[in-house]
């Protein structure tokens, strides 16, 4: 049987492991001392919550299981527990977190207490510890996740991801539980503000009507159905399916989702003539990109879909133009975004300004067909009502695309001079 997580006070007699040694609460950890969870356990090593191994470790990346994690979060918070002579050492941690309201019977099967705990279900339990709205209620994935981001009680790992799924550390839990009593006391928690768009994203599967509302109108805002993500083809053949439409600002550096794009230096706009004579994006700064995370589940028949093609294939209506426009290099309407052929990247550039709206944006996907199957199937995945009929672009707005445009080349002869200066 799994020993539970090292936790010391007089409630946790039994919490100790073969390896586990207790130390004075000054001890400096051999694996902890800068890392960004230093501060957290050394507060929690003074207050004697936790301690290390007899080797002067913490082992910070030891998993922890859900038993662990609710003994932890009912002895930080001095809940009264109840023992017995009988059951198993985890069973009075159990009753008493349900009896407080911080456990769910939602969250988790009692029987599986030893599997490790995941993000999302650490989130639930801290929500309730801090909340009293959540207490004694199921919560969903969603929402405790955007809860426990926008509180500061999670926070997002490398570009703000959330993770949901994934494991819960040493490191972690305690920070955690630390970040829990700081709340209670009233104190201010850090909120990751990347972590909390991810939250929303994980939700709606899609930060179009925030990111850009002047295009897809920020007054409605639509959760995408997962019932309607999936393409299938008459024939059964092929399959592929978006998980989010992700809305980047190509003007904003910053953007948290700008990693999806991989070497943005390389990418290309199809301009409907040649892909050799396609710009390059990084002329068009003031533009979105609209990214279609998304998978190819099967694709059954070669001869018939391109086997090259390994993601899905986006498509937008509703923006007019012509197509002598694009062939002439000018950014009018959407385009597909390509790094090496079309196809390789799921994504489409939209202009900020230049654009002529319709009454209706819709968005799909279409499977890739092999000529000389000239009509691809196409799946509707979204469609809405555009905000404003027609946007011609503005001096001023001419003149920020021009700005931009400028402002981004001297960054490239910045950029360029210093790396000369760097092989000197």
């Amino acid at each position: 049987m799994r020993k539970p997580f090292v936790v010391l006070g007089t409630v946790m007699a039994l919490a100790v492991l073969p390896s586990y040694t207790s130390t004075a609460s000054n001890t400096k950890f051999t694996d902890v001392e800068g890392h960004w969870f230093s501060e957290s356990v050394a507060n929690a090593t003074t207050k004697g919550y936790v301690d290390g191994y007899e080797d002067g470790s913490f082992r910070p990346d030891l998993e922890v299981s859900r038993a662990e994690f609710v003994k932890m979060v009912v002895s930080f918070n001095k809940l009264p527990v109840e023992r017995s002579g009988s059951g198993e050492w985890f069973d009075p941690y159990i009753k008493t977190a349900i009896d407080s309201g911080i456990l769910s019977n939602s969250d988790f099967a009692q029987q599986d207490v030893h599997t490790p705990i995941s993000r999302v279900e650490m989130a639930k339990i801290s929500l309730r510890a801090v909340k009293s709205d959540f207490k004694n209620k199921p919560i969903d994935d969603a929402t405790s996740m955007i809860e426990a981001t926008q509180l500061g009680l999670v926070q997002g790992l490398a570009y703000g991801e959330l993770s949901p799924k994934g494991q819960t550390t040493r490191a972690q839990s305690v920070t955690i539980v630390e970040r829990i009593l700081t709340a209670k006391a009233g104190g201010q928690l850090q909120v990751d503000q990347i972590a909390v768009v991810n939250a929303w994203l994980a939700k709606d599967r899609t930060n179009m009507f925030t990111k850009a509302p002047e295009i897809f109108g920020g007054e409605q805002r639509i959760a995408l159905s997962s019932g309607n993500m999936s393409l299938i083809t008459p024939d059964g053949n092929y399959k592929s399916t978006v998980d989010q439409i992700v809305v980047i600002d190509l003007a904003d550096q910053l953007d948290p989702n700008l990693h999806l794009l991989g070497d943005v230096e390389t990418l290309k706009w199809f301009n409907q003539s040649s892909q050799d004579s396609s710009p390059l994006i990084r002329n068009f700064r003031n533009s979105y990109i609209l990214y279609f995370k998304g998978t190819v589940d099967y694709n059954k028949d070669t001869t018939k879909y391109d086997e090259s093609i390994k993601t899905v294939l986006p498509v937008i209506k509703g923006f007019a133009g012509n197509v002598s426009e694009l062939q002439e290099g000018k950014l009018s309407q959407p385009a597909v975004v390509f790094r090496n052929y079309i196809g390789d990247v799921p994504a489409i550039i939209v202009p900020k300004t230049g654009y002529t709206l319709a009454n209706t944006i819709t968005m799909g996907i279409i499977a890739p067909e092999i000529m000389p199957y000239k009509q691809p199937f196409t799946k509707t995945i979204l469609s809405i009502d555009a905000p404003k009929i027609d946007t011609p672009p503005t001096a001023e707005q001419l003149k920020l695309n021009d700005d931009v445009q400028k402002r981004m080349k001297e960054l490239e002869e910045l950029a360029k001079k210093q790396l000369e200066a760097q092989k000197k």
